[in-house]
Parts: structure tokens; C-alpha cells; sequence
């Protein structure tokens, strides 16, 4: 038996280590080898996101000046200044006050930072009669393409090396008409310092990581960070650069400029004929793997050690139980079933020995029914189901969150210039013709319908907790009906008692909740109609009401219509009501809505009134609110 014990000792011990290494040693092989490819595409992945990001906001400004030059060349008082220049019959000292007032407002746009020169060139012989430069004035541009396109169209140079510059250009050119006839042309170069802003801007690039622009002659025409004044000073030949010049686009490791490896996404600009490069080093971008891999080693080593220290224990430990449960099965299997192991030790060997005798003495009692049994399988497999689901939920709401916010900031950058850039054209444009009021208008109010589903997003995917505090419905009321403008042909009526008492909610979230709501219900009466809004106490509630008499909400709609990205609407992406039952939610509230029977429907808000409320709905009063507001609104 000793002998015995120490063989099955000896190899419980080689199996434990052999299981434990192997275990170990596959689990952590796979782990790495996930890891590092996961942080290698998703490295990759990044820097492609960064590199199409920064051609879109190349191409975003190269279109922006293009807008630019084609408002100067439609701008009545500056082709007008410019026709009497060169038509005019006016006298010198006169034609020196036009020119010396159409180079202010060119050196006026300079400053601005978005052009570096602008100047007009005859339409025939191509000489420079005006510039902000008063140093080119005089000199000939009749060989230059941008001439002779710019009589036809606003037009857009490819980069191209400018003997009078002795640098590498962009030159945007346009007609400049008086009374539809070609008067002059209009010519500017873009300033390279705003590309360089574009690519010097490095959210989201860690310490090493860069972007630049390389022209057709690998020439850097943009700063970088390790190189600030490489602009049209440094050559560059690395293995990105040749790619992106053959007109490919991807992701590759290579040796940068610096003769460092780095990981690098590169594109090729078409339209402006330039390599876009977004670089990291590859120290930086796979540090996590180096990483996980020392970690993975460091948990190696300690597991091999202590499986060595516990194996010889445990293998001493457990032959002799082992060897009494062996006995006591065997005399199960001959029939023997009162026959007891009686162990008095508390481990797991001595439960299983306990356990074993109790299999014994209840035998015929261990019988279990298969409905019995299916029935609790079917069970666990439901609420397994349901947990598997709110994950895989909760994991796609993770996702959406980090793309809203992703989306969010790329997208609010270019409408905050789009604002900016309407309030400029109101600024300089006061006497601007109807028309043009409309467009900046339209222009307007689709940057602010943008920037709302952009919070609208930020909104749904982010949690935030409510800032809740002490305020009345009809304040809230009063300025959610202020932030939204009621087209004519609706009626808005309010029903807010004076005694309600104050509610205990965020007041932002809360305002947003009803500005939704009061849209909605405009938004559902195109032809015009009427809006109610009604305020009742319920228990430890306050119900506020909205009846719109629209056409209702269709029965096949109604389990759809509080999910996100739902929407019957010819405009918007379907977050109003999505946001609002958040909200609704985040102050310990609910939103429900019902059909009228006379058409339109109703939409209830329930918001406590104290900090503690329970969370207790009045029905009495639900219904009574809506039978009452459904009486309201029939038409006379």
C-alpha cells in the first residue's frame, strides 16, 4: 500500500504539474496572441480613422476657401471698385482711393489666416493689376492655368511649385463678372500654415504620433512634431510616402523620417496631388503588448511555483481517502449498500466521503421526474438567455457611446464653423439680396437641427446623472415653449394650476423632456391644430399632459416609438423620444402615451415631487386627464 501511495503520489504530482503547465502556458499563449493582435488592428484601425478624418478636413477647408473666393467674385461692390478700376474713365488720384481700398479688404481676408495672397489679373493680358502684395503688381500670370480656367469658373490648382513664391503652392481662381460681363479674374494662394494647423492637431495620437503632407516630389509641405520647420525644407523617401505616390492607400510598418519603425496609415489626395502620412511609433502603439506579455510571464512564473508547492501537499493528503472511497464503491457494487465510510474530516475528500454516504442511504430516493427536470433546464436556459442578452445589449450601448462621442466631437468642430462662418456673412453682408438672407437662413437652422441630433446622441449613449433640485412645472413650461417656435395655425393652450406643488427633478434634463414632446406634437399637426398642456397631482407625482390633435400614433408603431433610431418622420434620426424616456427615467419619472378617440394622441409625464418619492402612479387621475383633454380638443 505505501508503495502504491507514493506512485499515485509521484504522478498525481506530475499530472498536476504537467495540467497546471499546459494550461497555463496555452491559456497565456492564446491570451498574447489575441492581445497583440487586437492591439495591432486596433492601432491600424485608429490610424486609418485619423488619416480619413484629416483628408476630410482638408478637403473641408480646400471647399471652404472655394466658397470663399466665389463670394468676392459675386460680391457687388467689390466687382464693382474692380470695373471702374480697369473700365473706368475716373481720374488717378481716384483709381489710386479704389485700389488702395480693394487691397485693405484683400489684406483684410489675409489676416483671417486662410490666405497667404490675393490679387486681380487683366482678363486678357494676364497682369497683375491689383494685389495684396503691392510688390507683384505688374508682373504677368498669363501663363499660369489658374488664368485661363478662372475666366470660365471658380477653379482649384493642384499644388505646384511657384517660381515667385520658390515654394510649392494651391491657387484658387474664379471670374470676376460685371453686369455678366468678364471683367477680371480673381486669384488666391491658400495659406499651407492652415493645412499645417490641420495636421498638427494630434487628439488621440499619444506621444509619438504625427501627421503631415508630402507633394508629388517628396517634399514635406507641412510642420510635424519632431520636425516644426520641415515645411518645404525636408525630403522625405520613406516606404509610406512611396505608396501613397503610387496612388495606394493602407496601413504598414516601416522606417520614418527619423529612421525610426513606426506604424503608418498613408492615402493619396487626388484632388490636391498629395500623400496624407499619420505615424506612430511602434514603441508607443505596442506597449500594451510588450505588456501583456510580461505580464503574462510574471503569472506564469508564480503559478508554476505554487502549483509545485501545493501539488506535493495536496498529493499527500488525499491518497488515503482516495483508497477508502475506492473500497466503500466497491462495496456499493456488490449490493452492499449499508456499508458507511463514516469520515470525520472537514476537506473536500471528506465532504465527498459524507456525500458518498448519504448516496448510500438515499439511493432510492434520488429518482428525479424528467418533466421535473426539463422543466428547470427551460427555466435556467430563459434567464440564461435574458442575462446573455442584457449583455450583449449593454455591450452594443458601450459601442454607441464611444462612437457618439467619437462622432460628437468631429462633428461639432466643422458646425461650430459653419455657424461661425453664417454669422460672418451676416456680419459683412447686411444689404444682401433676399435670396441670400433665405440660403444663410436655411443654413442656419440646419446647422442647429445638426448640432441637436448631435446632443441628442451625447445624450442617449452617455449616462449622466440628474442634478435634481426643487423648481415648478410652470417655469420649466414657460421656457421649453420660448426655445421652440410655433408655426401659425397652432393653437397652445396651458391648464397649470397655481397650487401644484413644486416637483424635485433636474431641470435641464426636464426642460428637454418637454421641448421634445412640445416638437413632436407640432411636428404631428403639419396643417396646424391644437395643443394642450395640462398639470394634475397625483400620489407623491405631478402628471404633465401634451394632447395634440394630430393623426395619433399608428398600433403597429406604438411598441416601436420610445426606441432609439425610430422614426415615421421624413427628417430627424428618431432620439427625441428615446432621450426623453431617459430623462423621464434618470428623475425617478415616466413617460406613457395614449391614441384619443377623436384622433391625436396624449403623451403623460410623471415627475415626483419629493426627493424620495415612491414610485406610485395615480391612475385615477392618468385616466381622468386624458378623458378630459380628449373632450377638449374636438374640432368646433
Amino acid at each position: 500500500m505505501t508503495a502504491l501511495g507514493t506512485s499515485l503520489r509521484i504522478r498525481l504530482l506530475i499530472y498536476f504539474l504537467l495540467l497546471v503547465s499546459c494550461v497555463l502556458g496555452f491559456v497565456g499563449v492564446v491570451s498574447f496572441i489575441s492581445g497583440r493582435d487586437s492591439i495591432k488592428v486596433s492601432v491600424k484601425s485608429h490610424l486609418e480613422s485619423v488619416a480619413v478624418l484629416k483628408e476630410q478636413e482638408i478637403n473641408t477647408l480646400i471647399e471652404h476657401l472655394r466658397h470663399t473666393l466665389l463670394w468676392l467674385t459675386t460680391d457687388v461692390h467689390l466687382t464693382s471698385e474692380i470695373n471702374q478700376l480697369i473700365n473706368g474713365h475716373d481720374s488717378e488720384p481716384t483709381k489710386i482711393g479704389i485700389k488702395n481700398h480693394i487691397v485693405e479688404e484683400f489684406q483684410r481676408l489675409i489676416a483671417i489666416g486662410h490666405f497667404s495672397e490675393i490679387y486681380v489679373l487683366g482678363k486678357e493680358s494676364g497682369e497683375v493689376l491689383v494685389a495684396s502684395n503691392r510688390n507683384w503688381e505688374g508682373k504677368f500670370r498669363n501663363f499660369e492655368s489658374y488664368f485661363h480656367q478662372g475666366k470660365r469658373d471658380v477653379f482649384v490648382t493642384e499644388f505646384f511649385l511657384s517660381l515667385t513664391m520658390e515654394r510649392p503652392t494651391m491657387v484658387i481662381s474664379g471670374p470676376v463678372l460685371y453686369e455678366n460681363e468678364l471683367v477680371a479674374v480673381l486669384a488666391a494662394h491658400i495659406n499651407v500654415n492652415a493645412l499645417t494647423e490641420i495636421m498638427l492637431e494630434r487628439s488621440g495620437l499619444g506621444e509619438t504620433g504625427e501627421t503631415y503632407l508630402v507633394n508629388q516630389s517628396n517634399l514635406m509641405i507641412t510642420d510635424t512634431l519632431f520636425s516644426p520647420n520641415a515645411a518645404f525644407n525636408k525630403w522625405i523617401f520613406t516606404a509610406g510616402v512611396e505608396q501613397a505616390l503610387k496612388g495606394k492607400k493602407g496601413v504598414g510598418e516601416y522606417l520614418d523620417y527619423r529612421n525610426q519603425e513606426v506604424i503608418g496609415a498613408y492615402r493619396w489626395l487626388e484632388n490636391s496631388k498629395l500623400a496624407l502620412i499619420a505615424e506612430q511609433d511602434i514603441s508607443e502603439a505596442f506597449a500594451p503588448v510588450t505588456n501583456l506579455r510580461n505580464t503574462t510571464l510574471a503569472i506564469a512564473l508564480f503559478v508554476g511555483i505554487l502549483a509545485l508547492i501545493l501539488s506535493q501537499v495536496i498529493s499527500r493528503s488525499i491518497i488515503k481517502p482516495i483508497n477508502q472511497i475506492i473500497y466503500a464503491a466497491k462495496k456499493i457494487g456488490e449490493g452492499k449498500l449499508h456499508h458507511r465510510i463514516n469520515s470525520s474530516a472537514r476537506d473536500e475528500i471528506g465532504l465527498l466521503a459524507n456525500h458518498f454516504d448519504l448516496m448510500s442511504e438515499n439511493l432510492d430516493k434520488i429518482t428525479v421526474s424528467r418533466i421535473a427536470l426539463a422543466e428547470k433546464v427551460q427555466e435556467r436556459t430563459e434567464e440564461l438567455t435574458k442575462v446573455h442578452q442584457e449583455l450583449l445589449k449593454s455591450e452594443k450601448m458601450a459601442v454607441m457611446g464611444q462612437l457618439a462621442g467619437s462622432v460628437g466631437h468631429e462633428l461639432r468642430n466643422p458646425l461650430g464653423v459653419i455657424s461661425n462662418a453664417v454669422y460672418y456673412l451676416k456680419l459683412i453682408l447686411p444689404q444682401a439680396n433676399d435670396r441670400t438672407i433665405q440660403y444663410l437662413e436655411i443654413i442656419e437652422s440646419e446647422v442647429f437641427r445638426s448640432s441637436k441630433i448631435v446632443s441628442d446622441l451625447l445624450h442617449l449613449f452617455r449616462s449622466k446623472p440628474a442634478n435634481t433640485k426643487r423648481t415648478k412645472v410652470s417655469e420649466l413650461l414657460d421656457i421649453s415653449l420660448d426655445k421652440i417656435p410655433i408655426p401659425q395655425g397652432i393653437v397652445v393652450s396651458k391648464d397649470i394650476p397655481s397650487y401644484l406643488p413644486s416637483i424635485y427633478v433636474d431641470p435641464y434634463q426636464t426642460i428637454q423632456i418637454f421641448s421634445n414632446l412640445i416638437t413632436n406634437a407640432v411636428q404631428a399637426m403639419p396643417e396646424g391644430g391644437n395643443l394642450q398642456i395640462e398639470g394634475r397631482i397625483g400620489t407623491e407625482k405631478i402628471l404633465v399632459s401634451f394632447f395634440d390633435s394630430g393623426s395619433g400614433i399608428a398600433q403597429e408603431d406604438e411598441d416601436k416609438i420610445f426606441k432609439p433610431l425610430f422614426t415615421t418622420k421624413a427628417r430627424g434620426i428618431g432620439l427625441g423620444l428615446a432621450v426623453s424616456k431617459k430623462f423621464a427615467e434618470a428623475n425617478r419619472g415616466k413617460i406613457r402615451f395614449i391614441n384619443l378617440e377623436n384622433g391625436g394622441s396624449a403623451f403623460i409625464v410623471e415627475l415626483p415631487i419629493n426627493e424620495n418619492s415612491a414610485d406610485v402612479i395615480n391612475k385615477v387621475d392618468f385616466i381622468g386627464s386624458a378623458t378630459s383633454e380628449k373632450q377638449a380638443i374636438k374640432p368646433d
